[in-house]
């Protein structure tokens, strides 16, 4: 038997994972960068579920936890609060849970603190151990941020803070230090790896807690059979019996797809399919069959009747048997290439001309035409205070393609005052003068393709206002401003639940979707000093840039005016840049 265990690892910076080791090999990676290890170790059923998915997500097999680690994060804190609330922290578990000195220490991460403490719960290694130490945990420690999904990274000890310019190292204290130091003591400390301490053993930690476990939300064994004993009809019969033989593992993914396909297709609302092939799929996680059920709906699979599956699962008595037995697929249109064509040449005129967002429209020095398009979902990433949402405004207003836009961070009337100025390149008081000489509704007219809230709306009220306004474009400015109450305590899992929910959007309603998102910290430090932006520079999570068509990024120094926009990726065109003028006074962008 093979007893390794594997880790993912992100050297640098978070987004840079994806890198799976024996854990043993993690100290031969310690070179005075900033490093990330997973929160939990695997085994070997890691490193086959990577060569397939080149992530963790998804991943089904068995999750082991030597040490609990919990959070301290600073928060809006000051530093000497941060370091007060740990403190409060430890002397409330130690006094409640008789947690003692032997079972802990406190790691200083450069902002905040993790306490690290023995297996004291006695978690056992299963596959869903991740959902039974996040239920656990939360309850004892709610102080703790919540850091305990499955694709969780945390800082190496001993390996510097890219957030502090690795001025501050990850660095271990006992509970005797942590209590008598002050902040400057800890960060003199912490200014570089720490010699001399040894890591406590806790490898023969005695369980002294009980464990909580989740919540049983999904069907037994017994209630399935109850559930599936009925005899099929003979519309689609196939679909009906592979639903009836359950999510037997080796076939449930394919099955899974196969009825989502044909769920798709009779017109099912895509959030009544999840719901019902999340129950089907009890031992799946759920999120794993709502990306599959998004895959479906968004790339429009079609299965028919000649389908290794569906074929699998064919039934004489389907009224479409005979059909099939001629050789005729009655689930799945043939097209001909000539019918493709001709569709994707209406597409190209219709969407290029009246729908889209022309670069060389705005930008006429160009040398070549680039668009935005609908089906897209377009990032656009920049520090704080640089102009990302005046571009994003320029774009919409100048094009005049019917939008939809969200003014999450700014009131509604700030963002349509700027509309209006960008459009008529005035500053504030030469607009407001215009505004008190003119007809207000003639005045507007040439914005009034933008519709705009600033109420932050949860991904269906995204839906049901896309329904109502029926834009060609729809703009999130922020995308983190989203609500989304399953994901409150979580950024990481919230960003991409948003993320996949906008994709599925500019698929679905065949539109333009610009997201505007935040960098991270250490990418704004660097982007101060005249770093250059990368796709990785997306706050919160990786999936952001994965899953966007295009990814753009203004740069520039805050005090000049002069910006570059730069497209990261394109799945579909060839990269550029713009150098650019923004004008503080009227908001406008115009190009060098």
């Amino acid at each position: 038997m093979n007893d390794k265990r594997y880790i993912e690892i992100a050297v640098s910076h978070p987004g840079n994972r994806g890198i799976v080791i024996d854990k043993n090999e993690l100290g031969a990676h310690l070179n005075l960068m900033p490093l990330f290890r997973s929160y939990f170790d695997f085994d070997e059923d890691l490193l086959e579920h990577f060569k397939i998915r080149k992530s963790i997500k998804g991943y089904k097999g068995m999750k082991y936890l030597n040490n609990i680690v919990l959070d301290i994060d600073k928060g809006v804190d000051s530093d000497v609060e941060c370091l007060d609330k740990m403190r409060d922290f430890l002397t409330r578990i130690m006094k409640t849970y008789k947690i003692t000195e032997n079972d802990m220490y406190v790691c200083y991460s450069g902002r905040g603190y993790h306490v690290i403490i023995a297996n004291i719960f006695g978690f056992e290694p299963s596959t869903d151990l991740h959902e039974i130490v996040k239920t656990t945990l939360e309850r004892y420690f709610p102080e703790a941020d919540s850091i305990y999904d499955q694709a969780r990274l945390i800082r190496v000890t001993y390996t510097p803070n890219e957030k502090t310019q690795n001025k501050y190292f990850k660095t271990p204290f006992t509970l005797s230090e942590i209590f008598s130091y002050n902040l400057e003591e800890v960060r003199e400390i912490s200014s570089q790896p720490r010699a001399g301490f040894k890591i406590p053993d806790f490898s023969g930690a005695q369980k002294i807690m009980d464990i909580i476990e989740p919540a049983k939300t999904r069907y037994t064994t017994k209630d399935r059979q109850k559930a599936t004993q009925f005899n099929p009809t003979s519309v689609v019969t196939c679909v009906q019996n592979m639903y009836n033989e359950g999510p037997v593992k080796g076939t449930r993914h394919k099955k899974l797809m196969a009825m989502a396909s044909y769920y798709m297709r009779v017109n099912l609302p895509q959030k009544a399919v999840n719901d019902m092939l999340i129950s089907w799929a009890s031992n799946m996680e759920p999120a794993e069959v709502r990306k599959t059920v998004e895959d479906v709906f968004q790339n429009k699979y079609l299965y028919g009747c000649f389908n290794e599956t569906m074929d699998k699962f064919c039934d004489k008595k389907c009224i479409k048997f005979p059909d099939k037995q001629q050789g005729t697929d009655a689930l799945l249109p043939v097209h001909t290439p000539q019918e493709v064509m001709k569709k994707y040449m209406k597409w190209l005129h219709t969407d290029i001309d009246e729908r889209s967002i022309s670069f060389k429209n705005l930008y006429s020095n160009m040398d070549k035409d680039h668009y935005l398009l609908p089906t897209e979902l377009i990032i656009l990433l920049g520090n704080t205070g640089i102009g990302k949402t005046a571009f994003a405004q320029n774009l919409v207003a100048l094009s005049g393609v019917k939008t939809l836009w969200l003014s999450l961070e700014n009131r509604n009337e700030l963002s349509i005052r700027r509309f209006a100025q960008i459009y008529y390149d005035v500053n504030k008081e030469e607009l407001l003068s215009m505004a008190k000489s003119n007809d207000i509704e003639d005045m507007m007219k040439p914005v009034d393709h933008i519709s705009i809230t600033s109420i932050p709306p949860t991904i269906e009220d995204i839906r049901t206002s896309l329904g109502i306004v029926q834009p060609d474009c729809l703009v999130v400015d922020t995308m983190d401003c989203i609500k989304h109450d399953r994901y409150k305590t979580d950024s990481m899992q919230k960003m991409d639940a948003i993320t996949d929910a906008l994709r599925s959007m500019a698929v679905d309603q065949d539109i333009i979707v610009i997201g505007i998102n935040h960098i991270t910290k250490s990418d704004s430090n660097a982007a101060d000093q005249g770093v250059r932006l990368s796709t990785h520079s997306a706050k919160h999570s990786s999936t952001i840039a994965q899953r966007a068509d295009k990814v753009m990024a203004l740069e520039g120094m805050l005090e000049s005016k002069k910006r570059q926009l730069s497209i990261l990726k394109s799945r579909d065109e060839e990269r550029f840049q713009i150098m650019m003028e923004f004008n503080w006074d009227t908001f406008r962008y115009n190009q060098i």
